[in-house]
């Protein structure tokens, strides 16, 4: 098993078979998260605490692999001999990048912290309803900004 997840990658990149599965999973990220959000407007609120918890763990592990495999295991500056693009493009972008996955996670985990207590509280859905509303479209953005610019790295890095 493990010689087939450290195997090419499937997308024509230059990376392990994990990797693309990773960038696979924040391309559809958005679209999972619109998933949790519909099952909001069906009146299946556990089902939406449970799926947007799942989706928050789920990312932040891959994320941490993501980063792990550019940091640790191969290296930035061995990645970026690689790439079409010069260091001088991808560090200012991979910190850019890095910023806004931990705004993002920091939001959203935020976001699920104040209505596990709010929805103990009997305030959600409820009284607060409103405002984790606003919330959770503000990480609904993010996330999609996270996906966009994420997978435009992955493309410069491994594709390009």
């Amino acid at each position: 098993m493990l010689e087939y997840m450290l195997g090419s990658g499937f997308l024509k990149s230059r990376t392990f078979f994990y990797m693309d599965c990773i960038a696979i999973y924040m391309v559809l990220l958005p679209i999972l998260v619109g998933i949790a959000v519909f099952f909001v407007m069906k009146g299946r609120y556990k089902l939406h605490q449970f799926s947007q918890s799942s989706l928050f763990f789920i990312t932040s592990v891959l994320l941490g692999l993501f980063f792990y495999e550019i940091y640790v295991r191969k290296g930035f500056d061995n990645i970026v001999v690689a790439s079409a693009f010069s260091s001088e493009i991808l560090a200012p972008f991979l910190n850019f990048y890095i910023v806004l996955v931990l705004i993002t996670l920091v939001m959203w985990f935020s976001t699920l912290t104040f209505a596990k207590s709010d929805r103990k509280r009997r305030a959600l859905p409820g009284v607060y309803s409103p405002s984790h509303k606003k919330s959770g479209r503000r990480v609904g953005v993010a996330i999609f900004l996270t996906s966009l610019t994420g997978s435009t790295f992955y493309w410069m890095l491994f594709i390009a």
